[in-house]
């Protein structure tokens, strides 16, 4: 299995990027080589951006902000300017843009995008709340419903947007968080389409649940995943095509947490690409970094809270190079203001995902040809690229000769092994031999089991070959 303990972390940024009013970082996406940070702030959401230069000491990450105040967007209120968007919630790239998502309960969640991010060159591609905040007339159709685009992704081509809803009321009651593709028409730039209604299950009455978000998206090989907001049945949903849903589990059990971001991050700095999913969860629970390799059983990655019980939200995650060959996991959070603690901050870990093998049995067969039999059974293996087998006549290894001059590649997984066999015939009758089995990750690291010895028989025909001599010999009175 994986590690115990929690992995490594560094603040990176100043705490509120030295604005008071920003509150906490809602999201994060890399575009045009920079990474950019959306952040709620009391007078209008905020964007930063980094290109991961270093400027302080101890090292931060020198930070510029590129969109101030809720993108402008916002409304009278008596004789002051009230900017609507306080939250800067989702982002991601898509079709040479970067998008925003924002938190808005006055007019519904909107998006803006911009292909030069700055301040001032940001343009807005929805209708408020998607529709359901009536702009001309100034007002909700219904409830306050998507007031909030929790989370973006782009999948199969396409941008899905999952929201957050108003809480009417009981449980049963809940407005539905949605998931919307985004479909502009040649004359209506700002349309979008509803694909999920956001149901999670049914109550004793069997009066259909809702998720209250749709909060978080990840996509690993052909799946989409949404991680949702409830109070009931699954945390993890899962789409196969970006039109159904279906509930996967519960991450850490307990009903009333929420997942609050998921990413994919694949490891690329081996033979083989290896992905992983990582969720961070809360509300309701202590705050953790969770990976999976299926969607369905997870491993906590971190300590809880990072520690610190003022981290109420660990808010969003990001990967990212940082003055290193390799990607790095970034986490930003969120304060518990009732305790005073309001400066929200930024976390990284080197994403050294450890790789193992389980070995059951490893054993060297001598055959009746005289070939040796290696055969050797793993119980689990994370993040394995393949086996070398070694030989040697004495079992230091200073002799050694590479057995395969291919890598056989692993078939097992971290939750099943698999059964391995391989013939040596390069071998000499009578002769002791040491064999050693090397295991090589998707890292390129090397750990080495064994030695078995044995030694090879006598191969058959020879034995005939030596009796035939006797015989003929006793014949000729020799």
């Amino acid at each position: 299995g994986y590690p115990e303990g929690p992995e490594s972390w560094e603040q990176v940024a100043e705490p509120d990027f030295g604005e008071e009013e920003n509150q906490h970082i809602d999201s994060t996406a890399v575009f045009d080589g920079k990474l950019y940070m959306g952040v709620c702030n009391t007078e209008g959401c905020q964007v930063w951006c980094t290109d991961g230069s270093e400027s302080a000491s101890p090292p931060l990450l020198s930070w510029t902000k590129v969109a101030e105040h809720g993108f402008g967007s916002g409304h009278d209120e008596g004789s002051e300017f009230e900017f609507d968007n306080s939250n800067a919630y989702s982002m991601a790239v898509y079709d040479g843009y970067l998008y925003v998502g924002t938190l808005n309960t006055y007019s519904g969640c909107e998006v803006w995008r911009s292909n030069s991010p700055g301040l001032g060159s940001w343009e807005r591609v929805n209708y408020g709340g998607f529709g359901k905040f009536n702009e001309t007339e100034q007002e909700w159709e219904d409830e306050e419903d998507n007031i909030c685009v929790m989370d973006m992704i782009v999948y199969r081509g396409d941008l899905y947007a999952g929201t957050y809803n108003y809480w009417a009321g009981s449980e049963a009651d809940w407005s539905a968080g949605r998931v919307f593709r985004y479909a502009p028409a040649q004359d209506d730039p700002k349309l979008w389409e509803q694909v999920w209604d956001g149901k999670v299950g049914e109550n004793g009455s069997g009066e259909p649940l809702y998720a209250l978000a749709a909060r978080c998206f990840a996509q690993m090989g052909d799946s989409l995943y949404v991680g949702v907001f409830h109070n009931s049945g699954d945390d993890i949903f899962r789409s196969l095509d970006g039109d159904n849903y279906q509930g996967l589990c519960n991450i850490d059990g307990v009903a009333s947490s929420d997942v609050v971001d998921l990413i994919v991050f694949n490891d690329t700095r081996g033979a083989t690409p290896h992905q992983r999913l990582y969720a961070t969860t809360g509300q309701g629970a202590l705050d953790n970094v969770w990976r999976s390799e299926d969607g369905l059983s997870w491993e906590k990655r971190s300590e809880d809270d990072f520690g610190d019980s003022t981290n109420t939200s660990f808010f969003c995650m990001g990967t990212y190079a940082v003055e290193h060959e390799f990607n790095e996991l970034l986490i930003g959070t969120w304060k518990d203001e009732d305790t005073g603690n309001t400066g929200t901050e930024v976390w990284r870990t080197p994403t050294d995902d450890t790789t193992a093998i389980s070995l059951e049995s490893f054993a060297a067969v001598p055959q009746k040809n005289g070939s040796i039999l290696l055969r050797w059974e793993t119980g689990t293996e994370i993040g394995t690229a393949g086996f070398f087998l070694l030989r040697s006549e004495i079992p230091d290894m200073t002799t050694f000769k590479r057995v395969n001059s291919k890598i056989i590649s692993g078939a097992g997984t971290p939750h099943s092994g698999a059964i391995y066999e391989l013939v040596d015939r390069r071998v000499n009758s009578g002769t002791l031999y040491y064999y050693f089995l090397v295991e090589v990750d998707v890292l390129g690291e090397t750990t080495m089991f064994g030695p078995v010895q044995v030694r090879p028989l006598i191969r058959e025909r020879a034995l005939c070959q030596t009796y035939s001599a006797i015989l003929e010999m006793d014949t000729f009175g020799v």
